[in-house]
C-alpha cells in the first residue's frame, strides 16, 4: 500500500500505525490495512480520511451511499471500499468476498498489540453465522474511537462503521464507567 499525503504529519502517523502493526497480505489483511490506515489513524488524529485513494465513480456511489453525505474510495483491492463520510467523523470499510475467519485471525493477531482498544466479550465472528464486534479506545479528550464490525459470511459481507465520538454508552461499559 503506498501512502499518498502532502501532510507529513499524516505520513509519519500512518507509517508508525503500519509499523506498529502486523504485516498485511490478502483480502482480510487488505480489509485490515484499509480500516486502520483510512479510518482508525485519522479519526485518532483527525486528519482526512481515505487521504490518497482515489474516488469512485459517481455511478457506484450513488448505488452504494444510498443518500449519505459521504464518498466513496478505492483502495488497492477491489473487494475493498473506504466510505469517508461528510462530517470527518465517521468512516466505513465495506468489503466483500472475504473469508471471515481469516478477518477475525488478522483483526485479533491486530488486537493483540493494542493496549488502549477494548472489546466487546460478545465479539464473534466465523465462517458459519452472522457475527461481529465493537471496539472502542478512550481518547485523551474523554472521547472515543469506537468501531461497529459487522460479518455476512453467505456473502463474505464485512461491515465496519468506526466513529470519533465524544460519548458513547456502549464504549462507556466496556471501559467499567
Amino acid at each position: 500500500m503506498q501512502i499518498k499525503t502532502e501532510d507529513p504529519n499524516l505520513r509519519l502517523a500512518l507509517i508508525a500505525l503500519f509499523l506498529a502493526s502486523p504485516v498485511f497480505a490478502g483480502d482480510a489483511d487488505d480489509t485490515m490495512a484499509a480500516l486502520l490506515g483510512h479510518c482508525v489513524a485519522p479519526l485518532e488524529t483527525t486528519s482526512e480520511l481515505g487521504a490518497g485513494l482515489t474516488r469512485a465513480a459517481p455511478e457506484m456511489e450513488a448505488k452504494l451511499l444510498d443518500g449519505k453525505a459521504a464518498k466513496i474510495l478505492r483502495t488497492e483491492n477491489p473487494r475493498v471500499v473506504v466510505v469517508a463520510h461528510d462530517s470527518g467523523d465517521t468512516c466505513e470499510i465495506m468489503a466483500l468476498g472475504m473469508t471471515i475467519s481469516e478477518f477475525d485471525t488478522a483483526f485479533r493477531d491486530w488486537l493483540t498489540t493494542q493496549q488502549d482498544y477494548r472489546v466487546d466479550a460478545t465479539a464473534k465472528m466465523a465462517d458459519d453465522v452472522a457475527g461481529g464486534a465493537f471496539i472502542a479506545r478512550k481518547l485523551p479528550d474523554a472521547g472515543y474511537v469506537q468501531a461497529f464490525i459487522q460479518t455476512h459470511p453467505d456473502s463474505g459481507f464485512i461491515g465496519i462503521t468506526v466513529s470519533r465520538v465524544a460519548s458513547s454508552a456502549a464504549a462507556d461499559e466496556l471501559f467499567g464507567q
